[in-house]
This record gives C-alpha cells, sequence and structure tokens, in this order.
C-alpha cells in the first residue's frame, strides 16, 4: 500500500470551498483594512463641498445618471442596474461630491485582490476646470494608500486630452491601450488608455 487516496467527492468539495474562499477575498468581503468612509467638507477654490459615500437608493442613482449623461454628452454607458450592482459591491466605494443640493462630481474606486482601480469619474459641466476632480482623485489615491495598495489604475478614452493631462499631473503613467474599449450610441467604438499609478517605489 503506497498511501491513502482522499475521496473525489472530498476533493471537489474542498477544491470549491478554496476557490469560493479566493472569490470571497477578491470580492472584498475580508477587506476590514479598508476604513469606513465619514461624510466630510473641503473647499476648493473658495467654493465649499460636501463629499459622502453614494449610496444605492432611487434618488441617489437618477442624480448619477443625470450626472454621467451631462459630463459624458448625453451618453449613459452605465444604466441605473449597472450603477445599483456597483454601488452595493463590498470591495467598491463611490463618492458622492454635492455643492449645495446639487451632485456636481462622482468618483468609485474598486479594491481589488492586487491592485486599486478607479471605475468612475464624472463631473458637471458646471463644475469642471475648478478642481474638483482632481481633489476626488487625491482622496481617492490617500485612501488606497490607507488600505495599502501599491498600485492604482484607470482608464480614459484616447481623445479626452483634458482627463489625461490631469492624470498625468497627478503622478499616472501611461500602462497600455485597450482597443475598442469604448462603444458609442452610434456604434462605433473609441480606445481607452490604462494608466498607473505606483503607490510605492515604481516597479524597475
Amino acid at each position: 500500500m503506497t498511501g491513502t487516496r482522499r475521496p473525489a467527492k472530498l476533493s471537489r468539495l474542498t477544491a470549491n470551498t478554496s476557490k469560493k474562499y479566493r472569490q470571497l477575498i477578491q470580492m472584498g468581503l475580508f477587506m476590514s483594512h479598508v476604513a469606513p468612509f465619514k461624510p466630510r467638507q473641503v473647499i476648493i477654490r473658495g467654493q465649499a463641498y460636501q463629499i459622502r459615500q453614494a449610496e444605492a437608493n432611487r434618488r441617489q442613482i437618477s442624480q448619477l445618471l443625470y450626472l454621467e449623461a451631462e459630463d459624458y454628452d448625453g451618453a449613459t454607458p452605465w444604466d441605473g442596474e449597472a450603477f445599483k450592482r456597483e454601488l452595493t459591491k463590498p470591495n467598491c466605494l463611490y463618492l458622492a461630491c454635492y455643492a449645495g443640493d446639487q451632485l456636481a462630481a462622482a468618483i468609485g474606486m474598486r479594491f481589488g485582490y492586487v491592485q486599486a482601480h478607479i471605475t468612475f469619474v464624472a463631473v458637471a459641466p458646471a463644475r469642471q476646470g475648478q478642481g474638483v476632480a482632481g481633489c476626488l482623485l487625491r482622496l481617492m489615491i490617500d485612501l488606497a494608500k490607507a488600505a495599502g495598495y501599491k498600485r492604482l489604475t484607470l482608464e480614459v478614452a484616447v481623445d479626452n486630452q483634458r482627463a489625461i493631462a490631469v492624470y498625468r499631473h497627478l503622478g499616472f503613467e501611461e500602462n497600455f491601450k485597450r482597443e475598442g474599449y469604448y462603444t458609442h450610441p452610434d456604434g462605433s467604438t473609441m480606445d481607452a488608455l490604462e494608466m498607473i499609478m505606483y503607490l510605492g517605489r515604481k516597479k524597475q
């Protein structure tokens, strides 16, 4: 007798359990190192803004859809169901930035297994060029650092030179291109540029 063999049923159970455990980690259910976000007020170029965590309710989602359409020239790449899914994911954080009772901007970040990723950035046209996006991005960068991440990524349309300039100014650099990543309402596509920021020492 050369040894005992684990029953096939038990082997499958162990393998499935391990797979589910890895999935739970990746979904962020064990990410206790990510602290809850506390609402705060910030002053940007003399204007007061209130930043708080976005909620998965009908009013909030309606505001996000309106903001998305404003910023994306009438397009809504994410519909209401997409926002609801994102807002309820345990490893995602979405922040809503208000000027009074008006939603001025919003940003989202996913805490992944090995890196954090900016999933969504939108700024109302009336608030663009006023430092709001930069403030929200710096806030997310700080949160990613505090959670122990070493890399932060995002995607941006290759023709969005204004946004690319903002990201470069903050320390992001070009990583690679995703061909046909964005689809316009007319069916045409646009390439995306993935950009990366090394939050610790840059990998050689």
